[in-house]
């Protein structure tokens, strides 16, 4: 049996942002988008984003490299609220989306804090992403899905009846 390895490094920040983007099929094109956006309604917006996009940037950043780091963070936070909250730039009034946001950006929040204290000694980021997942992100989500049962229709999002959440059968989720 091969030994754990020493150190593991779970994804960052914005790799963890990259995925969600991907997920809710944000890419290179709408962050772009979105960037462009951001310049056009900034005042100075030289001082503190980027041209353009570029997959090197992105890379870079990924790797905690570069200079745009925040900047590519609070772009790929501002793709994600549009795509949930905003169709065609206007808002959508949608009870839903307001908790689908929130699960979405009280994860992500609470990934980038456990991410800063977390020790990942001697766990592969296989272990150690299940354990946040499970330990984690479904009693959190769990909870807000409760917080909020009252948004949805019917039993929707009540408890045992709610069906967002993974269930056991014979053992088996």
């Amino acid at each position: 049996m091969k030994p754990p390895p020493e150190k593991s490094s779970p994804p960052g920040t914005l790799v963890a942002l990259g995925f969600v983007c991907n997920k809710f099929g944000i890419g290179e094109k709408e962050i772009a988008q979105i960037l462009d956006k951001m310049r056009n309604n900034a005042t100075n917006p030289d001082k503190w984003l980027p041209w353009k996009i570029s997959r090197v940037m992105l890379m870079r950043s990924e790797k905690g490299e570069g200079r745009w780091q925040s900047a590519l963070i609070m772009i790929h936070r501002e793709a994600l609220h549009e795509r949930i909250r905003m169709a065609d730039g206007k808002p959508l009034f949608s009870l839903i989306g307001k908790i689908a946001e929130e699960i979405i950006f009280s994860l992500l929040t609470l990934y980038e804090r456990l991410l800063r204290n977390f020790d990942f000694k001697g766990v592969s980021n296989f272990e150690a992403m299940w354990l946040l997942i499970e330990d984690v992100f479904v009693p959190t989500v769990f909870n807000i899905l409760i917080r909020q049962w009252h948004f949805g229709l019917g039993t929707e999002l009540q408890g045992e009846s709610c069906w967002y959440l993974p269930t056991k059968s014979q053992g088996v989720r």
